[in-house]
């Protein structure tokens, strides 16, 4: 039977360690891409395993991600399915098949061993890879070596030595070396060490501070580390609310025909799809910066939403994408570099994909525009409204109204309400020049838009006249910016801060600000930093 039950930067002085460690599950991307890398085939099975809680809005804290028996069921049909295919993929093994796709006996127990070794992300113990040969030379027999082959394979996937980031004591306060390259190329690539990191833990020269600063550059240069940093960006600065973008149909034109409505609807939530993948992309990484995420003006559009913009694309300049649609299809379209109008638009907040994501059917909420901003950019929690508020739509419908503003506004003027409201709405009208599909506007439903607001709760509050200023004003707070390195210490230690941690927190924030908000810098004195390379306190 298969084995379940183990599933129930710079140079600087050290940062310190903090809170307590915890045990983490490797995620799904994280298990796909270890497959992938571990079996040397890009296209194995994709897993289907439950959806995890997110905390903080990060998918991956340790404290809620229990192995419940829904997963451990799932995670053994799924290892199946992989086993099956892995094996039809010799490249992976220690020595080929032969002419019947039999392995002999000694080619099987040198395969294992090696496999057991890199997917436990250390040397195996005499004893387990007896245990492992054993469990084998028996299927074998009984079963022929193709399928003992499968079954050994998803014995040692099962193995919470595969799942889980098992953290190591080695020498000077430090994490043992496999520990620490385990810990790094998860944090920076989503993925198990490859050989260059195994050799490094090997001769144990990952307990040199430099050496592991060395690595982590080098892991950064790897395609790998832009698609884990997508991950956390798509996390952090809300990709979800972009695939729920199911605009009106009045707001899409005279159409009446249901699937055209459809069809214009799946273009467009493409198109901010992409364009959050590709605007992120290069903000952290070409362009590299806090600032650039903030304020930057060249994003990528399609026709559709340089239409939305009001831009020209050059047709030279366009190339192919493809989106997985549902699933199942793929939606084929061009993409563009463009140049947004800097009187109009400034950084992600003032994309398509943040402000449609950030909207109603049919009419733009400051409030989800507001909130998100403040938690996401300020960390700044959200204060519980009260039980007895009404919802602004039973208010609204005896009231009368003409802007989408003046409708909001009633909130702010109920005393039960201005306590929230007042710091929300300020820093969500000036993003009333934009509409709810994210279309830039001077008028709304006839009367001029009051796209003024201010700044409150931060270190750089006042008055602004629109959302560009405000932007602006955003994107030198200090507030801002540790708040960043707050969320890259969420993601990458898969818990939230707590008060152990604050020592550890300043000393990234305050390098993070004298870097200049580089974000690859940030990486690198994360990875490097006694936070992530020894355990705090009690786990």
């Amino acid at each position: 039977m298969i084995l379940l039950a183990a599933l129930a930067c710079s140079n600087g002085p050290p940062v310190p360690a903090g809170g307590a460690p915890v045990l983490h599950r490797l995620t799904e991307p994280q298990i796909e891409q270890s497959l992938r890398d571990l079996f040397l085939e890009p296209n194995l099975p994709a897993l289907t395993l439950p959806r995890d809680v997110a905390v903080d809005g990060f998918d991956n804290n340790a404290l809620t991600r229990d192995a419940t028996p829904f997963l451990v069921e799932s995670m053994q049909r799924d290892f199946v399915e992989v086993s099956r295919t892995a094996v039809q993929n010799p490249r992976w093994m220690a020595c080929p098949p032969d002419a019947n796709g039999d392995l002999s006996p000694p080619c099987a127990h040198d395969t294992l061993t090696q496999t057991l070794q890199r997917a436990w992300r250390r040397p195996a113990t005499a004893d387990e890879v007896a245990w492992l040969h054993g469990l084998y030379d028996g299927w074998a027999q009984s079963q022929g070596s193709t399928v003992a082959l499968q079954l050994a394979i998803q014995v040692v996937l099962q193995s919470p030595d595969f799942l889980y980031l098992m953290e190591k004591d080695g020498s000077n306060g430090q994490l043992d070396d496999f520990t620490i390259a385990s810990k790094l190329s998860y944090a920076l690539w989503d993925s198990m060490p490859d050989a260059e990191l195994f050799e490094l833990a090997n001769r144990g020269q990952l307990q040199k501070r430099s050496v592991v600063q060395e690595q982590a550059r080098r892991l950064l240069k790897d395609p790998r580390s832009r698609d884990a940093m997508l991950r956390f960006l798509r996390q952090w600065l809300g990709y979800e609310h972009i695939q729920q973008f199911d605009p009106a149909p009045e707001l899409l034109g005279d159409l009446e025909d249901e699937e055209e409505i459809g069809g214009i609807t799946t273009q467009l939530r493409l198109s901010f799809e992409e364009e959050f993948d590709r605007f992120l992309q290069q903000a952290v990484w070409r362009q590299g910066t806090l600032d650039a995420l903030l304020t930057s003006r060249e994003t990528f559009v399609t026709q559709a939403t340089a239409r939305l913009y009001g831009v020209e694309v050059d047709p030279s300049q366009g190339f192919r994408v493809n989106r997985p649609v549902g699933g199942i299809d793929v939606y084929d379209f061009d993409v563009y570099p463009a140049t947004l109008n800097p009187d109009e638009r400034a950084g992600f907040l003032t994309t398509g994909a943040f402000l449609a994501g950030h909207s109603h059917a049919l009419q733009p909420s400051p409030v989800l525009r507001s909130v998100f901003l403040r938690e996401r950019l300020l960390c700044i929690d959200p204060i519980p409204p009260p039980d007895d508020v009404p919802p602004l739509e039973d208010e609204a419908s005896t009231a009368t109204w003409t802007t989408n503003r003046e409708r909001y506004a009633e909130h702010t003027e109920n005393p039960a309400c201005s306590g929230c409201h007042i710091p929300i709405d300020g820093m969500g009208f000036p993003f009333e020049s934009y509409d709810a599909m994210g279309v830039y506007r001077t008028t709304d439903n006839g009367a001029p838009v009051d796209s003024t607001g201010e700044i409150v709760g931060t270190d750089v509050d006042g008055p602004v006249n629109d959302a560009i200023e405000m932007i602006e004003s955003l994107a030198t707070s200090r507030q801002v910016y540790d708040c960043a390195v707050t969320q890259i210490f969420r993601y990458g230690m898969h818990r939230s801060e707590t008060d152990a941690d604050r020592a550890a927190l300043q000393a990234l924030q305050e390098r993070f600000v004298a870097n200049g908000g580089v974000f690859p810098d940030l990486l690198v004195d994360f990875v490097t930093s006694d936070a992530f390379l020894t355990r705090g306190g009690e786990p």
